[in-house]
């Protein structure tokens, strides 16, 4: 992956989760996780700690 867009992106491919679970899931609001899955990669280290977490636990089985 080459960027925390990436990651999201590739969670919710694999999950189908919307963007407001996805929110839920790394404890941010929908519109950052629209802003992310759309390029914007700046974030917090805590969401991006929380996305690597998630995908961790999505994209790995």
């Amino acid at each position: 992956m080459d960027n925390i867009s990436d990651l999201l992106k590739s969670i919710k491919a694999k999950s189908n989760l919307s963007e407001i679970d996805l929110a839920k899931e790394i404890k941010v609001s929908q519109p950052t996780v629209h802003r992310i899955l759309n390029g914007q990669t700046q974030c917090l280290s805590s969401t991006y700690m929380n996305i690597v977490e998630l995908h961790k636990r999505i994209c790995s089985q």
